[in-house]
C-alpha cells in the first residue's frame, strides 16, 4: 500500500482512500501499517468501522476503548488524517477538526456481508463528485442502506439511490446537511 500510494501522489493530483479490512487477524502489523502508511503525505482519508476504528486506536493511546466515535477522533488527532467511520447507527467523517455526523437509514437488513464496500463506494463517489461532507455522509449511508436491504443483494445505480432517497429524505433534511 505505501508504494501505491507514493506512486499515486508522484504522478498527479491523486485522492487517496484506505479501507484495512479487519485488523484484528494481524494485530502485529499495525505498528507497521501505522508508521508507513497512515501518513498525510501518503494517505487522504483513512475508512474505519467500529473494529477497526478500535484496533488502531488503542495501538495509539495504549488503552482500549469502546466508542468508536471518540476512537475515530482520536485517530484524526494523532494522525492527522481525513477519518471516515461507518456504524450501523451513523456515519461520521473527521476533517480538519470539525466533526461531521449523518445517521443511517432505518430498513430491514437481509445481510450485513459487503455492507461496509458499498458504504465505502458511495462515500468515495460522493468525494469524487466533491459533496460536502454531510453530503457524502447521506449518499454512502444510501448505497449501503439500499444494498443491505435489496432481496438481490445488488449494489445500487445513481437511479436507485435517488428513488432509494425519495421517500426518506426531504428538502428540509437536505438544507441542514449543508
Amino acid at each position: 500500500a505505501e508504494e501505491v500510494f507514493r506512486r499515486a501522489k508522484e504522478t498527479g493530483k491523486a485522492k487517496t482512500f484506505m479501507d484495512t479490512a479487519d485488523p484484528s487477524q494481524r494485530a502485529e502489523e499495525i505498528p507497521e501499517l501505522i508508521k508507513r502508511v497512515f501518513k498525510r503525505d501518503l494517505l487522504d482519508a483513512l475508512g474505519v468501522n467500529e473494529n477497526e476504528a478500535r484496533w488502531y486506536a488503542r495501538y495509539l493511546i495504549g488503552e482500549s476503548l469502546e466508542d468508536p466515535l471518540r476512537c475515530a477522533e482520536i485517530l484524526h488527532r494523532e494522525l492527522g488524517l481525513r477519518v471516515d467511520l461507518h456504524t450501523v447507527n451513523y456515519a461520521a467523517t473527521l476533517e480538519d477538526g470539525e466533526l461531521h455526523l449523518v445517521p443511517t437509514f432505518n430498513v430491514e437488513p437481509l445481510r450485513a456481508t459487503g455492507a461496509g464496500d458499498a458504504w465505502n463506494a458511495g462515500n468515495i463517489y460522493g468525494w469524487a463528485l466533491g459533496l460536502k461532507p454531510k453530503l457524502r455522509l447521506l449518499l454512502a449511508n444510501a448505497v449501503a442502506g439500499y444494498y443491505i436491504a435489496s432481496p438481490g443483494a445488488s449494489h445500487p445505480t445513481r437511479f436507485q439511490v435517488a428513488e432509494f432517497l425519495r421517500g426518506r429524505v426531504g428538502l428540509k433534511h437536505v438544507g441542514s446537511l449543508n
